[in-house]
């Protein structure tokens, strides 16, 4: 995979930076205004999707494709999950046009002005280190699926180093089995490529895809003990990455 010039990809980042830093002021507004009659902050959601996907979409190095979007509905709260590839990952998903909150390593939301639009929308942190800060981060999936909210969760925890899709945490599963809400995996592949973990220089990718598979409720396995959930949801995904991969 070609690397693009470091200098483009410097110019790349640059604009990423500028407009973080621009929308950070624009979200204040949008967050005041809507305040009163959008609890759940599904405005702000939509207008930081725009804004977050429109990074993607101004990379000339990149072609983004979408499937089975519609698998997600907007009347109904899920848990989504989605392996990790890269820092790419969440821009690419907020393509996705849906309402959700997600989980988000602690670091992020020390980021100048990113953090901030993060806790506007009532993003979701976890420390990793942490067993507590896991605990929390589990309680505030809770709150916000109790609210309306659908929420998105890295079940690996981590990015892949090499596209590989890593062991699962029980995390998500735990919850949509004590809710009983469903599970819907998104497979993403292309970005481990696109944006490495290891670096900050930009390769270019002839295609980013996002294959969005149908909701399935926990029960619907015939168990309801989450690591045996995890394990079938890891095997489903893993299949379906290959499928995927082979197909390309």
């Amino acid at each position: 995979m070609k690397a693009v010039h470091p200098i483009v990809s410097l110019i790349i980042w640059a604009f990423w930076a500028a407009a973080t830093i621009v929308f950070a002021f624009l979200a204040i507004p949008v967050w005041l205004i809507t305040l009163p009659f959008d609890r759940r902050g599904v405005v702000l959601h939509y207008a930081s999707s725009l804004w977050g996907y429109m990074y993607a979409l101004v990379n000339p190095y990149w072609t983004i494709h979408f499937e089975g979007r519609n698998n997600i509905r907007n009347d109904q709260a899920v848990i989504i999950i989605s392996n990790h590839q890269s820092l790419a990952d969440i821009m690419v998903l907020y393509g996705l046009l849906k309402n959700f909150k997600w989980v988000s390593k602690i670091q992020n939301f020390r980021i100048p002005f990113l953090g901030f639009v993060m806790r506007l929308n009532r993003y979701i942190e976890v420390d990793r280190m942490k067993g507590r800060s896991y605990l929390k981060m589990l309680n505030r999936c809770e709150e916000e699926i109790n609210r309306g909210n659908s929420v998105l969760i890295f079940p690996e925890g981590t990015r892949s180093s090499d596209g590989k899709l890593q062991r699962f945490r029980e995390g998500a599963f735990r919850l949509a089995v004590k809710l009983k809400v469903p599970i819907v995996p998104v497979i993403i592949d292309g970005t481990h490529e696109a944006l490495p973990k290891k670096g900050f220089i930009f390769r270019k990718r002839k295609k980013i895809i996002v294959r969005v598979l149908p909701a399935v409720l926990p029960s619907s396995w015939g168990t309801e003990d989450p690591g045996q959930l995890m394990q079938i949801f890891h095997n489903l995904m893993e299949a379906e990455l290959n499928k995927l991969r082979s197909n390309l």
